[in-house]
């Protein structure tokens, strides 16, 4: 039986081993996240006007932050400056730990 190129790739990329040190770090809401944590802002969501002002206190895509800590308010050490964000307001930020 003879298969095709494109199904022999699928079952090659599906059968891969995770990295070296085990699989990707997955993304998960800001809200979610352990204080002092490192963490690269992976995606924003919610509507335009909340993405773009998020985007313009420094929660931008790929960019670097720490979870100082979590309660009531969600306070960012976000470009030099500490930011307290809403648990709600936190949810639409996704977030990937990164080592330190």
């Amino acid at each position: 039986m003879q298969t095709s190129p494109t199904s022999q790739s699928d079952h090659l990329i599906q059968n891969l081993p995770p990295k070296e040190g085990g699989s990707e770090p997955s993304i998960t809401p800001l809200s979610e996240a352990e204080a002092g944590a490192l963490l690269s802002v992976e995606r924003l969501e919610g509507s335009e006007k909340v993405c773009r002002r998020l985007r313009e206190v420094g929660f931008c895509e790929k960019a670097e932050i720490r979870l100082l800590t979590r309660g009531g308010q969600m306070i960012c050490s976000v470009c030099g400056t500490r930011l307290a964000l809403s648990r709600k307001l936190a949810q639409n930020i996704w977030v990937k730990a990164m080592s330190h």
